[in-house]
């Protein structure tokens, strides 16, 4: 096997051994912690780089995948609204306007607030209203 296939191999088989992890009767490496194989066999006795095992995901490390990808997706999405926001809003007063940091002021916080609450979207509308549309623009002769 050449350096390049090794240094692939090791990159690809890279097991994180804890201290607490241990080898079990069927030679495959096991997590301490869930007691769940970190190690797999291929299928059929086959080999990869000489290798007849593979890497696999214990039961610890998948909840740990899980959150990290979680809290990505989650810094996404505040990312994409911090932009929205930025976009949609032209003064910057505008983005504390929420129901939280509301004073009681204002007479239609009601209406606000049930508009807000009972926001649904109909997709039978919206289908409705596109083929209005469309209809008004071909007997009028108008394209939007």
């Amino acid at each position: 096997m050449s350096d390049y296939d090794n240094a692939v191999f090791r990159l690809a088989t890279a097991q994180e051994a804890e201290p607490e992890d241990y080898t079990g009767e069927d030679g495959l490496l096991y997590c301490g912690s869930c007691r769940q194989p970190k190690e797999a066999y291929f299928t059929e006795g086959k080999n990869l780089f000489g290798r007849d095992r593979h890497p696999k995901e214990c039961d610890c490390q998948r909840k740990r995948r899980e959150k990290q990808e979680a809290a990505g997706r989650e810094q996404k999405h505040q990312e994409e609204v911090a932009r929205l926001k930025r976009k949609g809003f032209t003064n910057p007063a505008m983005l504390e306007w929420t129901f939280e940091n509301d004073n009681g002021k204002c007479p239609q916080i009601d209406k606000a607030l049930f508009y807000a609450a009972n926001w649904v979207v109909d997709t039978n509308l919206i289908k409705t209203s596109l083929e209005m549309l469309f209809l008004w623009e071909r007997q009028f002769h108008v394209y939007l």
